[in-house]
């Protein structure tokens, strides 16, 4: 069930063309807190990385909110996300 709504998510916020409403980020706050490891690997990271090579300025205050919400080891990551942002 939580597959659906990181999904939705995905749609509305991440690959959004226009800004998202701060409001609507925040909706998801709750869904964001509970991703796994595994989740954010396989369904978050690709997508954002995606985003932010495509929609940059866009993207990037949604993938920092995103990447602050999270407590998971984001190390394994910033090879991936750092240089789309750099």
């Amino acid at each position: 069930m939580q597959t659906i709504f990181l999904e939705l998510y995905l749609t509305v916020v991440l690959k959004s063309r226009e800004k998202p409403p701060k409001a609507l980020s925040e909706a998801f706050h709750p869904i964001l807190e509970h991703i796994v490891q595994d989740e954010f690997r396989k369904i978050m990271v690709p997508t954002s990385i995606k985003m932010l090579k495509h929609e940059l300025e866009l993207a990037l205050e949604v993938v920092c909110l995103l990447l602050k919400l999270k407590k998971l080891n984001l190390r394994k990551y910033v090879g991936d996300i750092l240089p789309m942002v750099l």
